[in-house]
C-alpha cells in the first residue's frame, strides 16, 4: 500500500535541468535567466549557476553569472504571443 506522498510525488515540483528558463533572487534584486551549470557546495547544498537574461529591481549592472543557491531558484515559464 502506497502513502499519500508517493501517490502524488510527480504532482509536488520540477526537477530542474540545465537550459531551463528561472527566476533568481539574489541579494541585489531578482533576475531572470538560464541555468548553466549545477553543483554542490563546501556544505553539501546544492547551488545553480545562471546566466542572466533581465534584472529587475536595484540590479543596475548584471554580471555575467549568479551562483544561486537552491532555495532561491524558481522555474518559470515563458510563452510568446
Amino acid at each position: 500500500m502506497s502513502t499519500l506522498f508517493e501517490s502524488y510525488y510527480d504532482g509536488l515540483g520540477h526537477e530542474m535541468q540545465i537550459g531551463m528558463t528561472v527566476m533568481a533572487n539574489t541579494s541585489g534584486g531578482r533576475i531572470y535567466g538560464h541555468i548553466t551549470e549545477m553543483f554542490h557546495d563546501n556544505k553539501g547544498d546544492d547551488k545553480f549557476t545562471i546566466i542572466p537574461d533581465i534584472g529587475y529591481c536595484n540590479i543596475n549592472k548584471l554580471r555575467k553569472t549568479y551562483k544561486v543557491n537552491w532555495k532561491n531558484v524558481y522555474l518559470i515559464k515563458v510563452t510568446k504571443k
